[in-house]
């Protein structure tokens, strides 16, 4: 019974090894969402990690589950979505205010990521009220 304890761990204390420390994790964390209307470069994110861009790439995605871009986009589409919800703002506007190139983009990894436009994932979730204003 104490081998199996002892197993499960080690096999935790791996698959934490090698990755952010809490600190860069809430820092980068807070970053990334305070400029995700502006580019985020890797050198720029490992500097304030003070890692280098190899290790950070490394480092960030065994602690966010996934590479730094797709973690970013992810974050952008998730902003995306507060937005399309919480305002009557044009889809165009929208994705400037994400830190994608235009609405062709914003569409285009919507479409991927979510199934849907972000035209209709916003019809399908707004109040009809809330819709004419």
């Amino acid at each position: 019974m104490e081998t199996t304890v002892n197993l499960t761990v080690t096999a935790c204390f791996k698959r934490a090894k090698g990755g952010l420390a809490p600190w860069q994790v809430r820092r980068l964390g807070s970053y990334i969402d305070e400029n995700l209307h502006s580019e985020l470069s890797i050198g720029e994110l490992a500097s304030i990690a003070r890692l280098s861009r190899s290790h950070f790439s490394r480092a960030f995605r065994d602690s966010f589950g996934k590479p730094p871009h797709q973690y970013i986009i992810r974050r952008r589409l998730h902003r995306a979505k507060g937005l399309l919800l919480s305002t009557g703002e044009p889809i165009v506007k929208i994705a400037a205010e994400c830190g994608l190139a235009d609405q062709a983009h914003l569409t285009k990894l919507f479409r991927k990521i979510v199934g849907e436009s972000p035209a209709h994932w916003r019809r399908m979730r707004m109040d009809p009220v809330n819709w004419a204003r």
